[in-house]
């Protein structure tokens, strides 16, 4: 029994050491496809990068921001005008002190100690007077021109932020038209398509555009362009488009109140 037993243990110990390095290979192999495929992703893979949105104030927070600056500004050119004022007058006194005591000494036709001190101390403070308004009319311009620069950066900013809103107007009326040209022309054969959008051009235009331009800068809701269920009522501030052709009967408009003023922004 034993012989048996060993003569199966020779026939099985070469096959298992065939088996053993090709699992091994393939295994290598297998880690190695793995290996490069992550390095290959890493390499190839995309790349999120951050972009940073700037973001227009409206003309309110504009005013709001900028209000305290020009606020702090304006203090501080009045106290330097104050100042310049305090000096100026300071100046006006002393020089009349020392041309009174001047006339005095020529008077006196003698040079007392005492006056000659004094006429002394006299002139150095008119001196000092001097260069200290000429330092606050200097200090008080320049508070001038930032002042100035800042409310001018204020109307900038109120004119820029004016334009985007403009520019974002005109982008809602072509989205507008656009969406009238889907809404409406969503049937027909390429030739019927093209005539259906030249039809909307011609009656969604300029003068409606105006009512719509309207709606928007008054902070209305935007108009949209909808098919009437039932022709005998529509909803208040709806107008029908061209009920003669084919095209847009039965198709209005739903605009808003017109008696709403605009924005303060829309105005100038």
């Amino acid at each position: 029994m034993s012989d048996e037993f060993d003569d199966s243990t020779e026939e099985v110990a070469p096959s298992g050491n065939i088996a053993i390095p090709a699992i091994t290979a393939v295994v290598v192999f297998a880690i190695g496809l793995l290996a490069g495929g992550v390095l290959a992703y890493s390499f190839t893979a995309p790349k999120e990068v951050e972009v940073e949105v700037k973001v227009e104030l409206t003309a309110e927070e504009l005013a709001e921001a900028c209000g305290p600056l020009i606020a702090e500004a304006a203090t501080n050119l009045d106290e330097a005008e104050a100042k310049v004022d305090t000096l100026e007058q300071r100046v006006l006194d002393k020089e009349k002190q020392v041309s009174d005591m001047e006339s005095e000494m020529s008077a006196r036709a003698a040079r007392g100690a005492a006056m000659a001190s004094e006429l002394e101390d006299a002139r150095a403070e008119l001196d000092a007077l001097r260069i200290a308004l000429a330092n606050a009319v200097e200090e008080k311009a320049v508070l001038e021109i930032e002042l100035s620069e800042t409310k001018e950066e204020l109307v900038v900013q109120k004119k820029r932020t004016r334009l985007a809103k403009e520019d974002a107007l005109l982008h809602k009326w072509k989205s507008f038209v656009g969406q009238a040209k889907i809404d409406i022309c969503d049937r027909g054969n390429r030739r019927k398509l093209g005539r259906c959008r030249e039809t909307i051009d011609e009656h969604v235009n300029e003068e409606l555009k105006e009512r719509f331009d309207h709606c928007v800068r008054s902070g209305q809701s935007v108009p949209t362009i909808r098919m009437a269920e039932n022709r005998e009522s529509l909803p208040a501030y709806a107008e029908y488009l061209n009920q003669e052709s084919r095209i847009t009967r039965d198709w209005y408009v739903l605009l808003c109140d017109p008696t709403l003023p605009e924005a303060k922004d829309f105005a100038e």
